[in-house]
């Protein structure tokens, strides 16, 4: 699982890979629909291990991240009921490739200049890019701190208390 998301594949394209080139290392290769039931399974893991694996990737010493915020479009165009099924993990935001409205989340990624993801936040669309920052800057800082709320995220404080 890991080699396929580094990969830059399709899960279909890297189980092809599998079955041609590795079938020695996988000798009872899973079929599609279960490899991705297992992925599934396994995303906590995954999510724990990006903190080990980009603690190694920029321990290699590259100069620079690359951080930037991708739209996550869950329903296009949505109206009135529709847009409270996913609750507070999702909103009503602007932007993507379309610049255009759309109902979802938005993904803050620092990337090392070899494509290394080192760092990852998820928000619902309408939070403001310079908080999801703050986010993954505060997680880097004490991993081990409770994740900051959406209402942290969305509505800071400034010293004098006013928001």
């Amino acid at each position: 699982m890991l080699c396929g998301q580094w990969g830059g594949r399709s899960e279909r394209a890297f189980l092809r890979y599998v079955r041609t080139y590795w079938r020695g290392y996988c000798p009872r290769l899973l079929s599609q629909r279960a490899y991705n039931r297992r992925c599934r399974d396994l995303a906590g893991v995954l999510v724990a291990l990006v903190p080990v694996v980009a603690r190694e990737l920029r321990a290699a010493g590259a100069a620079y991240e690359v951080i930037d915020t991708v739209a996550v479009p869950v329903v296009r165009r949505c109206r009135g009921c529709r847009r409270r099924r996913l609750g507070e993990t999702a909103a009503l935001g602007w932007g993507g490739s379309d610049k255009d409205w759309y109902y979802g989340c938005k993904l803050l990624l620092a990337v090392l200049p070899t494509g290394g993801v080192t760092g990852f936040v998820r928000a619902p669309a309408s939070t403001e890019d310079r908080w999801l920052a703050e986010a993954l800057l505060g997680w880097r800082a004490a991993p081990q701190a409770r994740p900051r709320q959406r209402q942290d995220l969305l509505r800071p404080t400034r010293p004098n208390g006013t928001p």
